[in-house]
């Protein structure tokens, strides 16, 4: 499952309402936003122009939001009235799937804003609840409660992969029957501190022989890799809404993923954003070797 998250207009204005209708209209059905990303109502806009043209109904959409993060580790958030924002801004009556953005949400403690989430869940409000960016104690925190995210979202690509606490999370989640949704897939692709890195050639070599994309390569992987959970990629234009749409259509064999794994563990950069939450507010530095 691949979904697409537009945080700002083609010309910065902070409106991607059109690219989000190409997206519908290209085949996306799963579209993942947040309170802190500023475009769901470019989301709600988009989707109430394609509903009210005929080209679909609400209930063929997944709808993904997350409240929780901000830059400021002081800022005490409203969880019910971030809800409600969300409802609004996306014109829907439902969410999908409501994520919580971060594990620090003052001013709740981890188990009371869960426990706000079942709440909404019970009363129809979301459809399902997960989290974001949980490390493998946080996960674990959250059994007292008898309820268990549908998924955790976290940076997964190549050079975070084999970083000690993401395969402390992976394997939490899997143990508990958590999905991985898989975001910054396309690090190596896309953002300069990852780029030239001893991931390159491989995928480059592998696109060649699997005649693809470099990014449906690291598409694949992460969606091989994850067990097929949701992978959060960012697109604009009919031609990455279909590359990574025919991503789908690209497997890997057990060598071409090892290949990938073996060369992102050659790296010393591992992950962009941290898992950790400190005593002074949630952490989102880059890490070299584990250390900020």
């Amino acid at each position: 499952m691949h979904t697409t998250a537009n945080r700002d207009g083609p010309n910065g204005d902070g409106d991607c309402s059109a690219s989000i209708y190409r997206a519908l209209r290209t085949g996306f059905r799963h579209f993942d936003t947040a309170a802190s990303y500023g475009n769901e109502a470019s989301i709600g806009k988009a989707v109430k122009q394609w509903t009210s043209e005929g080209h679909g109904n609400r209930e063929d959409l997944t709808l993904t939001t997350k409240w929780g993060f901000s830059h400021d580790p002081k800022e005490e958030h409203d969880a019910d009235g971030l809800l409600q924002q969300s409802l609004l801004h996306l014109g829907v009556d439902y969410i999908d799937l409501m994520l919580m953005h971060h594990p620090h949400v003052p001013p709740y403690t981890l188990q009371e804003a869960w426990k706000k989430m079942i709440v909404w869940q019970k009363q129809g409000k979301v459809r399902s609840i997960g989290v974001s960016n949980f490390a493998a104690d946080h996960i674990m925190q959250l059994a007292h409660t008898g309820t268990m995210p549908a998924v955790n979202e976290i940076e997964f690509h190549p050079y975070s992969f084999s970083d000690p606490q993401v395969l402390k999370a992976v394997a939490t989640c899997q143990e508990l029957g958590i999905a991985i949704g898989a975001y910054t897939t396309l690090a190596s692709l896309t953002r300069k501190e990852f780029q030239g890195g001893p991931v390159d050639e491989v995928v480059r070599h592998i696109a060649e022989d699997q005649k693809c994309t470099k990014a449906q390569v690291l598409l694949a992987w992460a969606r091989q890799r994850t067990g097929g959970g949701p992978i959060v990629t960012t697109a604009s234009t009919e031609k990455y809404f279909q590359e990574t749409l025919d991503s789908l259509k690209v497997n890997l064999s057990d060598e071409q993923l090892g290949e990938i794994d073996r060369a992102g563990m050659q790296s010393a950069i591992r992950r962009r954003y941290a898992l950790n939450v400190f005593p002074n507010g949630p952490v989102a530095d880059r890490m070299v070797d584990g250390k900020l």
